[in-house]
């Protein structure tokens, strides 16, 4: 989660902002900062480099943005759905193909 740390400055920025605004100044700095901050202080999975062409492709050909179809692809999985042929790739993938990474106690991350 967050470190003290992380949690004091997000609470002198929300106190920060509460008297920019007061003053009629904008926060768009401050906010900013607490934006970077969340994404310091979030797990941020990457997506492996040889998939990106072909969600690039995938996303152009769809008119949409990137992070639109990977965000409607693990939706559709999550909840059992199948919109972008989502399930074709999950299944045809080999549960041993993907490597353990807790060990392989089979165990749950974080938990």
């Amino acid at each position: 989660m967050f470190s003290k740390e992380a949690k004091r400055w997000l609470m002198a920025l929300g106190i920060a902002k509460i008297l920019f605004e007061d003053q009629g100044y904008h926060c768009l700095y401050l906010e900013g900062i607490e934006n970077f901050i969340w994404r310091k202080s979030m797990y941020s999975p990457k997506i492996r480099e040889d998939l990106i062409p072909k969600i690039y492709q995938m996303a152009k050909a769809k008119g949409i943005k990137m992070t639109t179809l990977v965000n409607h692809i693990l939706e559709k999985v999550l909840n059992g759905g199948d919109e972008f042929g989502a399930k074709q790739i999950v299944s045809s993938s080999k549960e041993s193909n993907f490597p353990k990474e807790d060990g392989g106690k089979g165990e749950c991350l974080g938990g």
